[in-house]
């Protein structure tokens, strides 16, 4: 689970950083980030039903502590609303 949760998370990072600097026009940069999480969110998704966790104290040490990629989504929404 944490290996493939660290791929994600890493490819997700790359990507949002090549868009970040072929940044051309603020808005569709945005929405290019926001497809990529979103697609990103959905292959853990994925990832996790075909899987599942080994025990209980690893579902909640992934979500405690592990899952950040939500934290871009609502930082790249919170900064299109300003």
């Amino acid at each position: 689970m944490e290996k493939f949760y660290n791929e994600t998370h890493l490819k997700l990072e790359t990507a949002i950083q090549e868009i970040g600097s072929e940044a051309d026009c603020p808005t569709k940069s945005i929405e290019a980030v926001i497809q990529l999480i979103i697609k990103s969110l959905s292959d853990l998704k994925d990832f996790i039903l075909k899987k599942d966790f080994k025990n209980t104290e690893e579902e909640i040490y992934f979500f405690k502590y592990q899952f950040q990629i939500v934290k871009y989504l609502i930082f790249v929404l919170g900064f299109k609303i300003l």
